[in-house]
């Protein structure tokens, strides 16, 4: 079974998220078992599988999710802006509805940013490397420079 945490401080209205738990997917050995990410050497069926049971379990479809490409730098990505082939980014941040934004941790710290007056939000993945960088600081910047 897949557990969603939500944060007590992100407005209910118009800002549906989430923090899933790693249990209730189906990657087994080292990735086990809600497996989200591509690039950790898990099979691409499963992660596959894990992304299409959470969507299910979370109520979005699957093929609306924009997620951090992360290496631990300080891009941030609006979504909807031309991306070119293997662009990475650690943030990202969002004004139109429909887009699912993920943010990928295992060690870091996933951070939401929601502006419900501008209806702007963000996410970005922060390792210690991206916080001593101001990452977090940079897409709650690119957050509210979105909403004008």
């Amino acid at each position: 079974m897949i557990r969603l945490h939500r944060s007590p401080v992100i407005p209910d209205a118009g800002f549906t998220h989430g923090f899933p738990e790693r249990h209730g997917g189906v990657s087994t050995g080292a990735r086990s078992s809600l497996n989200l990410g591509k690039r950790w050497g898990d099979d691409t069926e499963n992660v596959e599988r894990n992304r299409r049971l959470l969507a299910e379990h979370a109520g979005y479809d699957p093929a609306q999710l924009v997620a951090t490409r992360h290496v631990h730098g300080t891009n941030v990505y609006r979504v909807g802006d031309q991306l070119s082939g293997e662009a990475e980014f650690d943030g990202l941040v969002c004004d139109q509805k429909g887009p699912v934004l993920g943010a990928f941790a295992a060690d870091c710290v996933p951070i939401l940013f929601a502006d419900p007056v501008a209806h702007v939000c963000g996410a970005a993945h922060a390792g210690w490397r991206g916080t001593v960088a101001c990452r977090p600081a940079r897409a709650a910047r690119s957050t509210s420079a979105s909403a004008g």
